[in-house]
């Protein structure tokens, strides 16, 4: 992500990348497999996630959809 968008959003630096970290590791509990799926060391991993959010709140972050977000302003297309 560039600064302009972060800056404009307000989102604070790297929060994707960590939103995904907690949240994949909350439903694999494997630091060496996310540090891996997220191109970074299992010591990087313990510093920044060491307490996993739980399973449930795993499962709910990766069912989430645009539809669930914006309801009616989602338009389906047929493949």
């Amino acid at each position: 992500m560039d600064r302009e968008f972060e800056r404009e959003e307000g989102w604070p630096h790297d929060w994707l990348r960590h939103t995904y970290g907690s949240h994949r590791n909350a439903l694999v509990r494997n630091i060496a497999q996310v540090a891996e799926e997220m191109g970074t060391s299992p010591k990087m991993m313990h510093a920044h996630y060491h307490q996993p959010r739980p399973r449930s709140e795993g499962e709910e972050f990766f069912a989430l959809r645009p539809a669930d977000l914006l309801g009616d302003q989602v338009v389906r297309l047929r493949a």
